[in-house]
Protein backbone atom coordinates (compact mmCIF):
# COMPACT_ATOMS: atom_id res chain seq x y z
CA UNK A 1 0.00 0.00 0.00
CA UNK A 2 1.15 3.54 -0.94
CA UNK A 3 2.48 5.52 2.06
CA UNK A 4 0.33 9.08 2.07
CA UNK A 5 2.39 11.82 2.91
CA UNK A 6 1.78 14.27 6.15
CA UNK A 7 2.62 17.69 7.41
CA UNK A 8 1.84 18.65 10.98
CA UNK A 9 2.77 22.26 12.57
CA UNK A 10 2.73 22.73 15.83
CA UNK A 11 2.08 26.36 17.03
CA UNK A 12 3.64 25.81 21.01
CA UNK A 13 3.58 28.57 23.26
CA UNK A 14 6.20 28.54 26.04
CA UNK A 15 5.53 26.16 28.55
CA UNK A 16 3.45 23.97 26.80
CA UNK A 17 5.73 21.08 25.97
CA UNK A 18 7.08 21.29 22.42
CA UNK A 19 10.05 19.15 23.33
CA UNK A 20 7.96 16.88 24.88
CA UNK A 21 6.07 17.11 21.33
CA UNK A 22 8.79 16.29 19.08
CA UNK A 23 9.89 13.34 21.30
CA UNK A 24 6.59 11.50 21.03
CA UNK A 25 6.85 12.40 17.25
CA UNK A 26 10.01 11.24 17.15
CA UNK A 27 9.73 8.09 19.11
CA UNK A 28 6.40 7.31 17.67
CA UNK A 29 8.37 7.15 13.94
CA UNK A 30 10.46 4.72 15.49
CA UNK A 31 7.96 2.39 16.76
CA UNK A 32 5.91 2.30 13.68
CA UNK A 33 8.83 1.24 11.48
CA UNK A 34 10.67 3.92 10.45
CA UNK A 35 14.54 3.44 10.50
CA UNK A 36 16.62 5.65 12.03
CA UNK A 37 18.76 6.48 9.74
CA UNK A 38 15.37 7.50 7.78
CA UNK A 39 14.54 10.26 10.67
CA UNK A 40 16.37 13.84 10.34
CA UNK A 41 15.98 15.89 13.78
CA UNK A 42 16.46 19.32 13.30
CA UNK A 43 17.10 22.05 16.34
CA UNK A 44 18.41 25.58 17.20
CA UNK A 45 21.06 24.94 19.64
CA UNK A 46 23.31 22.41 20.34
CA UNK A 47 22.05 21.72 23.87
CA UNK A 48 18.03 21.53 22.45
CA UNK A 49 19.84 18.61 20.42
CA UNK A 50 21.75 17.42 23.14
CA UNK A 51 17.91 17.30 25.15
CA UNK A 52 16.11 15.74 22.46
CA UNK A 53 18.84 12.70 21.78
CA UNK A 54 18.36 11.98 25.82
CA UNK A 55 14.98 12.28 25.63
CA UNK A 56 14.59 10.16 23.06
CA UNK A 57 16.81 7.76 24.32
CA UNK A 58 15.22 7.78 28.16
CA UNK A 59 11.69 7.07 26.45
CA UNK A 60 12.28 4.27 24.92
CA UNK A 61 14.13 3.03 28.51
CA UNK A 62 11.07 3.62 30.05
CA UNK A 63 8.94 1.99 27.32
CA UNK A 64 11.72 -1.06 27.02
CA UNK A 65 11.28 -1.13 30.79
CA UNK A 66 7.77 -1.22 31.41
CA UNK A 67 7.54 1.92 33.46
CA UNK A 68 4.18 3.00 33.92
CA UNK A 69 3.95 6.87 33.35
CA UNK A 70 2.65 9.52 30.95
CA UNK A 71 5.31 8.61 28.09
CA UNK A 72 4.31 4.72 28.18
CA UNK A 73 0.94 5.50 27.99
CA UNK A 74 1.36 8.07 25.02
CA UNK A 75 3.17 5.50 23.01
CA UNK A 76 0.76 2.90 22.93
CA UNK A 77 -2.33 5.00 22.07
CA UNK A 78 0.24 6.52 19.40
CA UNK A 79 1.13 2.78 17.88
CA UNK A 80 -1.91 0.61 19.39
CA UNK A 81 0.62 -1.46 20.80
CA UNK A 82 0.24 -3.76 23.99
CA UNK A 83 2.78 -3.54 26.96
CA UNK A 84 4.45 -6.62 26.19
CA UNK A 85 4.61 -5.39 22.45
CA UNK A 86 5.58 -2.37 23.24
CA UNK A 87 8.40 -3.50 25.90
CA UNK A 88 9.60 -5.63 23.23
CA UNK A 89 9.63 -3.29 20.10
CA UNK A 90 11.04 -0.27 22.35
CA UNK A 91 14.54 -2.90 23.49
CA UNK A 92 14.92 -3.80 20.18
CA UNK A 93 15.10 0.09 19.03
CA UNK A 94 17.23 0.73 22.01
CA UNK A 95 19.84 -1.59 21.60
CA UNK A 96 20.23 -1.02 17.93
CA UNK A 97 20.47 2.81 18.56
CA UNK A 98 23.06 2.21 21.49
CA UNK A 99 24.91 0.32 19.24
CA UNK A 100 24.64 2.18 16.22
CA UNK A 101 24.52 5.91 17.51
CA UNK A 102 25.33 7.69 15.02
CA UNK A 103 22.16 6.70 13.04
CA UNK A 104 20.61 9.21 15.84
CA UNK A 105 20.11 12.16 13.54
CA UNK A 106 19.51 15.24 16.04
CA UNK A 107 21.36 18.34 15.37
CA UNK A 108 21.23 22.09 14.69
CA UNK A 109 20.72 22.96 11.12
CA UNK A 110 23.86 24.34 10.81
CA UNK A 111 25.69 21.31 11.74
CA UNK A 112 23.20 19.84 9.24
CA UNK A 113 24.09 22.14 6.11
CA UNK A 114 28.03 22.00 7.19
CA UNK A 115 27.96 18.32 6.36
CA UNK A 116 26.16 18.79 3.32
CA UNK A 117 28.96 21.64 2.16
CA UNK A 118 31.89 19.27 2.87
CA UNK A 119 30.58 16.38 0.99
CA UNK A 120 30.33 18.84 -1.50
CA UNK A 121 32.75 20.90 -1.60
CA UNK A 122 33.83 20.76 -4.76
CA UNK A 123 30.64 21.40 -6.60
CA UNK A 124 29.64 24.42 -4.16
CA UNK A 125 33.52 25.87 -4.76
CA UNK A 126 34.49 25.52 -1.03
CA UNK A 127 37.75 24.94 0.77
CA UNK A 128 37.91 20.78 1.42
CA UNK A 129 38.34 21.04 4.78
CA UNK A 130 37.70 24.62 6.03
CA UNK A 131 37.88 25.95 9.40
CA UNK A 132 34.63 27.16 10.14
CA UNK A 133 34.11 30.31 12.04
CA UNK A 134 31.07 32.39 12.96
CA UNK A 135 32.87 35.46 13.27
CA UNK A 136 33.59 37.69 10.88
CA UNK A 137 35.89 39.52 12.64
CA UNK A 138 39.09 37.85 11.25
CA UNK A 139 38.50 37.58 7.76
CA UNK A 140 37.32 41.45 7.88
CA UNK A 141 40.71 42.28 9.29
CA UNK A 142 42.64 40.36 6.81
CA UNK A 143 40.70 41.45 3.77
CA UNK A 144 40.96 45.17 5.01
CA UNK A 145 44.44 45.17 5.62
CA UNK A 146 44.88 43.44 2.21
CA UNK A 147 43.42 45.99 -0.16
CA UNK A 148 44.82 49.20 1.65
CA UNK A 149 48.48 47.21 2.27
CA UNK A 150 48.20 46.45 -1.78
CA UNK A 151 48.74 43.22 -0.96
CA UNK A 152 45.92 41.51 -3.24
CA UNK A 153 44.68 41.63 -6.61
CA UNK A 154 42.06 43.74 -4.95
CA UNK A 155 43.84 46.48 -3.83
CA UNK A 156 42.68 50.18 -4.09
CA UNK A 157 43.66 52.39 -5.97
CA UNK A 158 44.74 55.93 -4.44
CA UNK A 159 41.83 57.35 -6.52
CA UNK A 160 39.34 54.98 -4.62
CA UNK A 161 40.87 55.88 -1.35
CA UNK A 162 40.40 59.76 -1.75
CA UNK A 163 37.17 59.18 -3.87
CA UNK A 164 35.59 57.02 -0.14
CA UNK A 165 37.26 59.62 2.02
CA UNK A 166 35.90 62.68 0.61
CA UNK A 167 32.48 60.67 0.63
CA UNK A 168 32.60 60.17 4.55
CA UNK A 169 29.84 62.81 6.19
CA UNK A 170 31.77 65.79 7.56
CA UNK A 171 31.99 66.08 11.19
CA UNK A 172 32.51 61.95 11.59
CA UNK A 173 35.48 61.19 13.97
CA UNK A 174 36.93 58.93 11.93
CA UNK A 175 37.94 60.11 8.34
CA UNK A 176 41.76 60.02 8.80
CA UNK A 177 41.34 56.17 10.56
CA UNK A 178 38.05 54.73 9.07
CA UNK A 179 38.99 51.04 8.93
CA UNK A 180 37.08 50.29 12.47
CA UNK A 181 34.35 52.05 11.29
CA UNK A 182 34.77 49.77 7.76
CA UNK A 183 34.85 46.72 10.18
CA UNK A 184 31.45 47.37 11.85
CA UNK A 185 29.83 48.47 8.66
CA UNK A 186 31.47 45.34 6.57
CA UNK A 187 30.84 42.64 9.29
CA UNK A 188 26.75 43.92 9.49
CA UNK A 189 26.85 43.51 5.62
CA UNK A 190 28.28 40.15 5.50
CA UNK A 191 25.97 39.05 8.49
CA UNK A 192 23.05 40.30 6.19
CA UNK A 193 23.89 39.04 3.01
CA UNK A 194 24.52 35.78 4.56
CA UNK A 195 20.95 35.32 5.81
CA UNK A 196 19.87 36.09 2.38
CA UNK A 197 19.24 35.79 -1.12
CA UNK A 198 20.15 39.77 -1.40
CA UNK A 199 23.17 41.46 -1.91
CA UNK A 200 24.66 45.05 -1.11
CA UNK A 201 25.30 47.01 -4.10
CA UNK A 202 25.52 50.53 -4.40
CA UNK A 203 22.66 53.33 -4.63
CA UNK A 204 22.29 55.86 -7.01
CA UNK A 205 23.88 59.19 -5.74
CA UNK A 206 21.39 60.62 -3.23
CA UNK A 207 23.56 63.56 -2.38
CA UNK A 208 21.39 66.02 -3.46
CA UNK A 209 18.27 64.45 -2.29
CA UNK A 210 19.83 64.05 1.17
CA UNK A 211 20.37 68.03 1.26
CA UNK A 212 17.46 68.82 0.19
CA UNK A 213 15.49 66.88 2.63
CA UNK A 214 17.83 68.62 5.30
CA UNK A 215 16.83 72.11 4.13
CA UNK A 216 13.61 71.09 4.17
CA UNK A 217 13.69 70.30 7.68
CA UNK A 218 15.16 72.99 8.85
CA UNK A 219 13.11 75.68 7.30
CA UNK A 220 9.62 73.67 8.22
CA UNK A 221 11.61 73.54 12.03
CA UNK A 222 12.02 77.48 11.63
CA UNK A 223 8.92 78.33 10.87
CA UNK A 224 7.25 75.78 13.58
CA UNK A 225 9.58 77.67 16.27
CA UNK A 226 8.14 81.07 15.29
CA UNK A 227 4.93 79.93 14.85
CA UNK A 228 4.92 78.76 18.70
CA UNK A 229 6.76 81.78 19.88
CA UNK A 230 4.06 83.82 18.29
CA UNK A 231 2.32 83.52 22.07
CA UNK A 232 -1.04 83.46 20.14
CA UNK A 233 -2.08 79.83 21.24
CA UNK A 234 -2.60 79.17 24.57
CA UNK A 235 -3.99 75.98 26.66
CA UNK A 236 -5.47 75.24 30.28
CA UNK A 237 -3.51 73.69 32.98
CA UNK A 238 -5.88 70.79 34.42
CA UNK A 239 -3.70 70.59 37.42
CA UNK A 240 -1.99 72.71 39.88
CA UNK A 241 -3.31 76.35 39.61
CA UNK A 242 -5.91 75.31 36.35
CA UNK A 243 -4.21 78.08 34.96
CA UNK A 244 -4.33 79.42 31.03
CA UNK A 245 -0.38 78.71 29.67
CA UNK A 246 1.09 79.47 26.34
CA UNK A 247 2.02 76.83 23.95
CA UNK A 248 5.24 77.90 23.67
CA UNK A 249 6.06 77.40 27.70
CA UNK A 250 5.14 73.75 26.90
CA UNK A 251 7.54 72.64 24.74
CA UNK A 252 10.30 69.96 26.00
CA UNK A 253 13.38 71.59 27.43
CA UNK A 254 16.02 71.57 24.60
CA UNK A 255 13.60 71.66 21.69
CA UNK A 256 14.21 75.18 21.20
CA UNK A 257 17.60 75.37 21.18
CA UNK A 258 17.68 72.28 19.13
CA UNK A 259 15.53 73.88 15.82
CA UNK A 260 17.93 77.40 16.70
CA UNK A 261 21.16 75.20 16.23
CA UNK A 262 20.74 74.04 12.97
CA UNK A 263 21.01 70.86 13.78
CA UNK A 264 18.86 68.66 11.92
CA UNK A 265 19.54 64.96 14.27
CA UNK A 266 19.13 67.06 17.28
CA UNK A 267 15.58 68.26 16.35
CA UNK A 268 14.93 64.75 15.67
CA UNK A 269 15.93 63.35 18.75
CA UNK A 270 13.62 65.83 20.59
CA UNK A 271 10.75 64.80 18.40
CA UNK A 272 8.46 61.76 20.26
CA UNK A 273 5.61 59.86 18.53
CA UNK A 274 2.81 60.62 21.57
CA UNK A 275 3.62 64.87 21.76
CA UNK A 276 5.64 66.00 18.86
CA UNK A 277 7.93 68.58 20.68
CA UNK A 278 5.60 69.06 23.51
CA UNK A 279 6.24 67.97 27.21
CA UNK A 280 3.55 65.39 27.70
CA UNK A 281 3.09 65.86 31.90
CA UNK A 282 1.98 69.64 30.47
CA UNK A 283 -0.22 69.02 27.44
CA UNK A 284 -1.79 65.64 28.23
CA UNK A 285 -5.27 65.49 27.39
CA UNK A 286 -4.79 68.51 25.78
CA UNK A 287 -5.90 69.01 22.12
CA UNK A 288 -3.52 70.82 20.44
CA UNK A 289 -4.65 73.36 17.74
CA UNK A 290 -4.85 72.60 14.34
CA UNK A 291 -2.51 75.61 13.46
CA UNK A 292 0.41 73.96 15.40
CA UNK A 293 -0.80 70.05 14.83
CA UNK A 294 -0.88 70.46 11.25
CA UNK A 295 3.08 71.64 11.06
CA UNK A 296 4.04 69.66 13.53
CA UNK A 297 2.74 66.43 11.23
CA UNK A 298 4.72 67.40 8.84
CA UNK A 299 7.78 68.04 10.59
CA UNK A 300 7.24 64.54 11.56
CA UNK A 301 7.21 63.55 7.91
CA UNK A 302 10.23 65.30 7.15
CA UNK A 303 12.38 63.83 9.81
CA UNK A 304 11.18 60.34 8.82
CA UNK A 305 12.57 61.30 5.31
CA UNK A 306 15.67 62.76 6.27
CA UNK A 307 16.96 59.93 9.01
CA UNK A 308 16.18 57.68 5.74
CA UNK A 309 18.21 59.70 3.50
CA UNK A 310 20.75 59.87 5.84
CA UNK A 311 21.12 56.02 6.35
CA UNK A 312 21.95 55.80 2.48
CA UNK A 313 23.86 59.16 2.53
CA UNK A 314 26.69 57.96 5.65
CA UNK A 315 26.69 54.65 3.90
CA UNK A 316 27.47 55.06 0.33
CA UNK A 317 30.99 55.78 0.25
CA UNK A 318 31.41 52.12 2.66
CA UNK A 319 29.00 50.90 0.07
CA UNK A 320 30.94 51.80 -3.08
CA UNK A 321 34.45 50.01 -2.69
CA UNK A 322 32.45 46.95 -1.03
CA UNK A 323 32.55 45.11 -3.97
CA UNK A 324 36.23 44.89 -3.99
CA UNK A 325 36.46 44.15 -0.13
CA UNK A 326 34.53 41.42 -0.97
CA UNK A 327 36.08 40.09 -3.54
CA UNK A 328 39.05 39.87 -1.64
CA UNK A 329 37.60 38.59 1.30
CA UNK A 330 36.37 35.58 -1.24
CA UNK A 331 39.96 35.10 -2.25
CA UNK A 332 41.36 35.23 1.15
CA UNK A 333 38.70 32.39 2.02
CA UNK A 334 39.13 30.09 -0.49
CA UNK A 335 43.47 30.71 -0.99
CA UNK A 336 46.12 29.88 1.71
CA UNK A 337 43.50 30.71 4.75
CA UNK A 338 41.00 28.01 4.03
CA UNK A 339 38.45 29.74 6.40
CA UNK A 340 34.59 29.28 5.65
CA UNK A 341 31.83 31.24 7.59
CA UNK A 342 29.18 28.97 9.23
CA UNK A 343 26.06 31.41 6.95
CA UNK A 344 28.58 31.10 4.20
CA UNK A 345 27.90 27.36 3.88
CA UNK A 346 24.03 27.76 3.52
CA UNK A 347 24.31 30.49 1.40
CA UNK A 348 26.06 28.75 -1.21
CA UNK A 349 24.23 25.88 -1.19
CA UNK A 350 21.33 27.86 -1.13
CA UNK A 351 23.08 29.43 -4.44
CA UNK A 352 23.86 26.47 -6.00
CA UNK A 353 20.45 25.03 -5.76
CA UNK A 354 18.96 27.82 -7.39
CA UNK A 355 21.86 28.37 -10.16
CA UNK A 356 20.67 29.68 -13.20
CA UNK A 357 17.32 28.71 -12.46
CA UNK A 358 17.81 25.17 -13.58
CA UNK A 359 17.05 23.94 -10.00
CA UNK A 360 20.61 21.81 -9.99
CA UNK A 361 21.24 20.10 -6.59
CA UNK A 362 24.65 18.60 -5.29
CA UNK A 363 25.26 14.73 -5.62
CA UNK A 364 24.69 14.71 -1.88
CA UNK A 365 21.40 15.95 -2.22
CA UNK A 366 20.59 12.65 -4.20
CA UNK A 367 21.57 10.36 -1.72
CA UNK A 368 20.27 12.21 1.31
CA UNK A 369 17.11 12.34 -0.71
CA UNK A 370 17.02 8.51 -1.37
CA UNK A 371 17.43 8.08 2.61
CA UNK A 372 15.69 10.83 4.45
CA UNK A 373 11.97 10.72 4.90
CA UNK A 374 10.91 12.06 7.79
CA UNK A 375 11.74 15.79 9.04
CA UNK A 376 11.48 17.07 12.71
CA UNK A 377 11.81 20.87 12.88
CA UNK A 378 12.51 22.80 16.11
CA UNK A 379 11.80 26.36 16.34
CA UNK A 380 10.65 26.75 13.02
CA UNK A 381 9.83 30.72 14.07
CA UNK A 382 13.78 31.17 13.56
CA UNK A 383 13.87 29.85 10.17
CA UNK A 384 15.80 31.88 7.98
CA UNK A 385 15.20 32.41 4.22
CA UNK A 386 18.20 30.86 3.12
CA UNK A 387 18.66 27.62 5.57
CA UNK A 388 14.22 27.01 4.43
CA UNK A 389 15.49 26.83 0.98
CA UNK A 390 18.82 24.68 1.81
CA UNK A 391 16.56 22.37 3.00
CA UNK A 392 13.53 22.84 0.50
CA UNK A 393 14.59 19.92 -1.96
CA UNK A 394 14.97 17.00 1.13
CA UNK A 395 11.93 18.12 1.70
CA UNK A 396 9.88 17.99 -1.29
CA UNK A 397 11.78 14.69 -2.03
CA UNK A 398 10.74 12.89 1.14
CA UNK A 399 7.30 14.19 0.74
CA UNK A 400 6.62 13.25 -2.94
CA UNK A 401 7.68 9.41 -1.66
CA UNK A 402 5.23 9.37 1.40
CA UNK A 403 7.24 10.90 4.23
CA UNK A 404 6.52 13.27 6.61
CA UNK A 405 7.36 16.80 7.85
CA UNK A 406 6.85 17.94 11.57
CA UNK A 407 7.80 21.56 12.56
CA UNK A 408 7.44 23.34 15.85
CA UNK A 409 7.64 26.80 16.32
CA UNK A 410 6.20 29.86 18.28
CA UNK A 411 5.58 32.67 16.34
CA UNK A 412 5.68 34.92 19.69
CA UNK A 413 8.97 33.42 20.75
CA UNK A 414 10.63 35.14 17.07
CA UNK A 415 13.50 36.71 19.11
CA UNK A 416 16.78 36.18 16.50
CA UNK A 417 15.48 38.73 13.87
CA UNK A 418 18.68 40.43 14.55
CA UNK A 419 20.34 37.65 12.75
CA UNK A 420 17.80 37.60 9.80
CA UNK A 421 15.50 34.98 11.13
CA UNK A 422 12.11 35.47 9.33
CA UNK A 423 8.88 34.68 11.29
CA UNK A 424 6.89 35.50 8.32
CA UNK A 425 8.04 31.84 6.68
CA UNK A 426 5.57 29.86 9.49
CA UNK A 427 3.23 32.35 9.41
CA UNK A 428 2.29 31.89 5.58
CA UNK A 429 3.13 28.41 6.40
CA UNK A 430 0.20 28.40 8.82
CA UNK A 431 -2.09 30.07 6.56
CA UNK A 432 -1.20 27.85 3.39
CA UNK A 433 -1.82 24.74 5.86
CA UNK A 434 -4.90 25.80 7.05
CA UNK A 435 -6.39 27.75 4.19
CA UNK A 436 -5.42 25.09 1.40
CA UNK A 437 -2.41 25.70 -0.98
CA UNK A 438 -3.16 29.25 -2.78
CA UNK A 439 -2.37 30.11 -6.68
CA UNK A 440 -0.29 32.73 -5.72
CA UNK A 441 3.20 34.14 -5.63
CA UNK A 442 5.22 31.17 -4.17
CA UNK A 443 9.04 32.06 -3.68
CA UNK A 444 9.61 29.78 -0.86
CA UNK A 445 7.56 27.10 -2.28
CA UNK A 446 5.76 26.56 0.81
CA UNK A 447 2.37 26.23 -0.96
CA UNK A 448 4.21 23.58 -3.25
CA UNK A 449 5.29 21.90 -0.16
CA UNK A 450 1.64 22.03 1.39
CA UNK A 451 0.15 20.42 -2.14
CA UNK A 452 2.62 17.76 -1.36
CA UNK A 453 -0.10 15.94 1.26
CA UNK A 454 -3.48 15.22 1.02
CA UNK A 455 -5.86 17.53 2.87
CA UNK A 456 -6.92 15.32 5.37
CA UNK A 457 -2.93 14.48 5.95
CA UNK A 458 -1.59 18.03 6.77
CA UNK A 459 -2.78 20.36 9.66
CA UNK A 460 -2.11 22.53 12.11
CA UNK A 461 -2.60 22.06 16.01
CA UNK A 462 -1.74 24.38 18.96
CA UNK A 463 -0.51 23.29 22.80
CA UNK A 464 -2.56 25.77 24.95
CA UNK A 465 -1.57 24.18 28.13
CA UNK A 466 0.83 25.36 29.96
CA UNK A 467 2.69 23.17 32.29
CA UNK A 468 5.41 25.56 33.33
CA UNK A 469 3.64 28.19 34.80
CA UNK A 470 0.57 28.76 37.24
CA UNK A 471 -2.47 29.94 36.66
CA UNK A 472 -1.62 32.96 38.05
CA UNK A 473 1.31 33.85 35.69
CA UNK A 474 -0.83 32.68 33.16
CA UNK A 475 -3.71 34.99 33.72
CA UNK A 476 -1.11 37.91 34.04
CA UNK A 477 0.83 37.24 31.02
CA UNK A 478 -2.53 36.89 28.81
CA UNK A 479 -3.69 40.28 30.44
CA UNK A 480 -0.75 41.80 29.75
CA UNK A 481 -0.51 40.99 25.84
CA UNK A 482 -4.42 40.93 25.01
CA UNK A 483 -5.82 43.72 27.06
CA UNK A 484 -2.65 45.89 28.27
CA UNK A 485 -0.58 45.92 25.62
CA UNK A 486 -2.98 46.63 22.81
CA UNK A 487 -4.60 49.52 25.24
CA UNK A 488 -1.09 51.12 25.49
CA UNK A 489 -0.17 50.76 21.97
CA UNK A 490 -3.96 52.06 21.01
CA UNK A 491 -4.35 49.15 18.15
CA UNK A 492 -1.39 50.93 16.05
CA UNK A 493 -0.21 47.36 15.23
CA UNK A 494 -1.55 45.19 18.57
CA UNK A 495 -5.09 45.13 17.43
CA UNK A 496 -6.01 41.34 17.48
CA UNK A 497 -6.59 42.10 13.30
CA UNK A 498 -3.12 43.60 12.89
CA UNK A 499 -1.31 41.21 15.04
CA UNK A 500 1.62 39.81 13.15
CA UNK A 501 2.71 38.73 16.09
CA UNK A 502 0.13 36.57 17.57
CA UNK A 503 0.51 38.23 21.00
CA UNK A 504 -3.37 39.35 21.33
CA UNK A 505 -4.68 36.12 19.74
CA UNK A 506 -3.02 33.05 21.28
CA UNK A 507 -4.97 30.60 23.52
CA UNK A 508 -2.89 29.40 26.97
CA UNK A 509 -4.09 27.72 30.38
CA UNK A 510 -2.88 26.21 33.58
CA UNK A 511 -2.74 22.71 34.20
CA UNK A 512 -5.78 21.58 35.75
CA UNK A 513 -5.24 22.00 39.70
CA UNK A 514 -2.66 24.93 39.25
CA UNK A 515 -4.98 27.00 38.41
CA UNK A 516 -4.50 29.59 41.22
CA UNK A 517 -1.03 28.96 41.85
CA UNK A 518 1.93 31.35 41.35
CA UNK A 519 2.34 35.05 42.02
CA UNK A 520 3.37 38.38 40.82
CA UNK A 521 3.27 41.29 42.39
CA UNK A 522 3.38 45.10 39.80
CA UNK A 523 4.48 47.92 41.44
CA UNK A 524 4.18 51.02 39.04
CA UNK A 525 7.10 54.42 40.12
CA UNK A 526 5.01 57.62 38.56
CA UNK A 527 7.96 59.97 38.33
CA UNK A 528 5.58 63.00 39.76
CA UNK A 529 5.09 61.08 42.81
CA UNK A 530 8.58 60.63 43.78
CA UNK A 531 10.05 63.45 43.37
CA UNK A 532 10.13 66.04 46.15
CA UNK A 533 9.02 68.94 44.44
CA UNK A 534 6.17 67.57 43.16
CA UNK A 535 4.19 70.52 41.90
CA UNK A 536 7.34 72.22 40.62
CA UNK A 537 7.76 69.06 38.33
CA UNK A 538 3.96 69.05 37.13
CA UNK A 539 4.17 72.80 36.24
CA UNK A 540 7.44 74.31 35.61
CA UNK A 541 10.08 71.38 35.14
CA UNK A 542 10.60 69.22 32.40
CA UNK A 543 10.58 65.48 33.90
CA UNK A 544 10.01 63.72 30.73
CA UNK A 545 7.10 61.88 29.67
CA UNK A 546 8.38 58.03 31.33
CA UNK A 547 7.65 56.68 34.94
CA UNK A 548 10.44 56.55 37.04
CA UNK A 549 13.10 54.07 36.32
CA UNK A 550 15.66 52.95 38.09
CA UNK A 551 18.34 56.15 37.53
CA UNK A 552 15.83 57.63 40.21
CA UNK A 553 17.22 56.71 43.79
CA UNK A 554 13.94 56.31 45.38
CA UNK A 555 13.24 53.41 42.20
CA UNK A 556 16.73 51.64 42.88
CA UNK A 557 16.71 51.39 46.77
CA UNK A 558 13.12 49.71 46.13
CA UNK A 559 14.70 47.11 43.86
CA UNK A 560 16.97 46.71 45.83
CA UNK A 561 14.95 46.14 48.79
CA UNK A 562 13.21 43.67 46.23
CA UNK A 563 15.80 42.10 45.82
CA UNK A 564 17.23 41.73 49.35
CA UNK A 565 13.22 40.19 50.35
CA UNK A 566 13.40 37.56 47.14
CA UNK A 567 16.86 36.68 48.23
CA UNK A 568 15.42 35.23 51.52
CA UNK A 569 13.71 32.37 48.87
CA UNK A 570 15.80 32.40 46.29
CA UNK A 571 19.81 31.91 44.96
CA UNK A 572 21.00 35.46 43.47
CA UNK A 573 21.41 33.56 40.35
CA UNK A 574 17.97 32.75 40.45
CA UNK A 575 16.50 36.50 40.28
CA UNK A 576 16.82 38.52 37.01
CA UNK A 577 16.16 41.93 36.37
CA UNK A 578 15.26 43.46 33.57
CA UNK A 579 16.05 46.59 32.28
CA UNK A 580 15.05 48.74 28.92
CA UNK A 581 18.47 49.68 28.37
CA UNK A 582 22.15 48.51 29.14
CA UNK A 583 23.22 52.13 30.68
CA UNK A 584 20.81 51.16 33.63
Amino acid sequence: MQKKSEILLISASAGSGKTHALTRRYVRLLLNGAAPESILAVTFTNNAAKEMRERILTWLKKAAAGAAGGETTQLMEDTGLTMPALQAKAAGILENLLSNYYNLHVQTIDSFLNRIAMSSAGELGMPLNPEITMSHTRLVDVALYSIFSKEGAGALTRAEVDSFLDSLPPGDSYPWDPVEKMREIYSNFLAFEGKSDGEITAPPDTDKEFKAAKGRLLEEAAAFIKLVDDKKLTYRMKSGKKETRYYADALKTGVRDAILSGDPFAIAEKFSKDHGFFNGNKVQGQSIPEELLRPMLGLKEHIKAFIVLNASHRLAGFVRIYPKFKAELERIKSGKEDIAHIDDIAKKISAYLRKDGRGSVPEIYIRLGERIEHFLIDEFQDTDDVQWRALLPLVQEALSRGGSLFVVGDIKQAIYMFRYADYKIMRAFMEALEKGPSGGADPLELNAVVALAEKGNRKVEKLDINYRSGGVIVGHAEDLFKNRLPAYRDGEILSPDKDPSGLTAYAQAAVKGREETGLYRELVFDRKAILTAKAAAQEDEDTGEETGDITDPQVSAKLVELIKDAHKRYRYDQIAVLSKENVN
